[in-house]
């Protein structure tokens, strides 16, 4: 050290040229511990960011494994709504062919009932005509009783007039 402070003394302009190195060292040092400061200020958020995204982290997972769920159950929803749709198709294909069924045995229905109808329509003339037929015989069968009657009575006459002769 005396050395250094005779070399100071010896020359004035190194003495400045020291001291000022010293003042940058100096600044330089502060601002070292000044970044320092900050880096350690920074490393601390980041360790506290680190923290809250492994939080963040663990959360979604979470909520990950709740929508796989709720996925897997809304599958086996949709699958039960298909197989119920399913069974409602065949179900509708069912009936539809049933009413084909029954519009056929409908229409088979009413071609029966339009021939009833016919036959009966059919018999009712034919009823007509025999009852008209059946009055006439009643009274053919009327007059020939009178007829008969009338001979009868006439033969009854005839024999007593002969009776009497």
């Amino acid at each position: 050290m005396e050395f250094y402070a005779t070399r100071v003394e010896e020359h004035p302009l190194c003495a400045r040229l020291t001291m000022a190195s010293i003042f940058i060292l100096e600044v330089e040092i502060n601002k070292l511990r000044s970044e320092e400061a900050g880096l350690r200020d920074a490393l601390l958020k980041m360790q506290a960011l680190n923290e809250g995204l492994g939080q963040d982290k663990i959360e979604l997972n979470r909520i990950i494994m709740s929508l796989e769920q709720d996925k897997a159950t809304l599958q086996g929803d949709k699958q039960a709504l298909e197989n119920e749709k399913t069974g409602i198709r065949e179900e509708l294909l069912r009936v539809e062919q049933e009413k084909m069924e029954v519009e056929t045995e409908k229409a088979g229905l009413n071609t029966t009932l339009d021939i009833a109808e016919n036959n009966i329509e059919q018999l009712k003339t034919e009823i007509q005509y025999l009852s008209k037929e059946k009055a006439e015989v009643v009274d053919s069968l009327n007059a020939v009783s009178h007829m008969t009657a009338a001979i009868d009575n006439r033969g009854c006459q005839g024999d007593a007039v002969i009776s009497s002769v």
